[in-house]
């Protein structure tokens, strides 16, 4: 099953008090995060920044592949991956595929 993320609508929790499995778990602040697996695709909308950075980075046909701890940090959160190949597209989008990521959303909107 092939999921596609939209990253332009992220919303976080503030001031959360919640029962977990019998337990109280409070903060000021709640992040939530998503482990994805399986060609993993994300799309960025051209107007939307963003900066990668990785241990190692090269490009062959018009793809870069990043590779070692590889994350992407946006204005909604950070996507953190082993290896991650960006593809620009005809309508200027950018295209991230990977294996296994996650996803941490941030309170920035």
């Amino acid at each position: 099953m092939r999921k596609v993320i939209c990253l332009s609508v992220i919303t976080v929790a503030f001031g959360v008090t919640m029962p977990v499995q019998g337990v109280e778990v409070s903060a000021n602040v709640s992040q939530t995060v998503q482990m994805y697996s399986g060609n993993g695709k994300i799309i960025f909308p051209p107007d939307e920044k963003f900066k990668i950075s990785s241990e190692h980075s090269s490009e062959a046909s018009g793809v870069r592949i990043y590779s070692g701890n590889v994350v992407i940090n946006f204005k909604g959160g950070r996507i953190e991956s082993d290896t991650i190949t960006l593809k620009k597209q005809k309508e200027g989008m950018s295209l991230l595929e990977a294996k296994k990521f996650v996803f941490i959303h941030s309170g920035d909107k």
